[in-house]
């Protein structure tokens, strides 16, 4: 049997926590103990060091050689600047506005900083909102960020609605790698072989012209 003096008893502030991420947020606002920047475009942020290094591996591992004071963390990052600032925000509060018109530029982010929980969640919004009219765009962005799901359902996606996918200019711009994966296998819905044999002729038609304009 533990004895009383043996017991021991851990005690989690969660009040403490909430109020310590609070602080740093508050510090980078006020531009206080800041020791790198980060820069896109016109934009520049000062941020903390040992706070990006906590919540990207990428940061860790680009900042891990800077020496300087204050040090851009590796030069103009390439994304837009209004991304970096939900991001940086993310970083500091744990929170972020996610949208139709964001989450593509979002992902892309995610994936170069190696965001993996907030990537994992810009996903989640990219299945929710994958359509016939995105489908080509949206397998071309999972198959860059790596994103397994969001490539399956848009491939699944241009299969069962490929009559509506073929009249996209998304399509007539796939890889020949690309238009015989769609079109390969039994799960292709159409109601006439026609519409595929259409379908890629207008592909091919496509492609020629793009040659002859090169």
């Amino acid at each position: 049997m533990e004895s009383a003096t043996t017991k021991v008893e851990k005690f989690v502030d969660k009040e403490y926590q909430n109020a310590f991420i609070g602080g740093m947020n508050k510090l980078r606002q006020n531009n206080e103990y800041t020791d790198v920047i980060l820069q896109s475009g016109d934009l520049q942020i000062q941020c903390h060091r040992n706070v990006l290094a906590v919540a990207s591996d990428y940061f860790k591992a680009t900042l891990g050689n800077v020496r300087e004071e204050t040090s851009s963390a590796s030069g103009q990052l390439l994304m837009e600047p209004e991304i970096l600032s939900s991001i940086v925000d993310y970083i500091y509060t744990g929170e972020i506005e996610l949208t139709a018109d964001n989450v593509e530029s979002l992902v892309k982010a995610c994936d170069v900083l190696q965001l993996v929980t907030l990537k994992t969640v810009c996903e989640s919004l990219l299945v929710k909102l994958l359509e016939p009219l995105n489908c080509v765009k949206f397998r071309k962005l999972a198959a860059l960020c790596q994103l397994n799901e969001l490539q399956r359902d848009a491939s699944r996606t241009m299969k069962s609605e490929f009559k509506s996918v073929a009249l996209t200019d998304e399509f007539k711009e796939l890889s020949s790698t690309d238009l015989i994966e769609c079109i390969k296998g039994d799960s292709v819905n159409v109601d006439d072989e026609d519409v595929v044999f259409e379908a890629v002729l207008g592909w091919t038609m496509h492609d020629l012209d793009k040659e002859r304009s090169a």
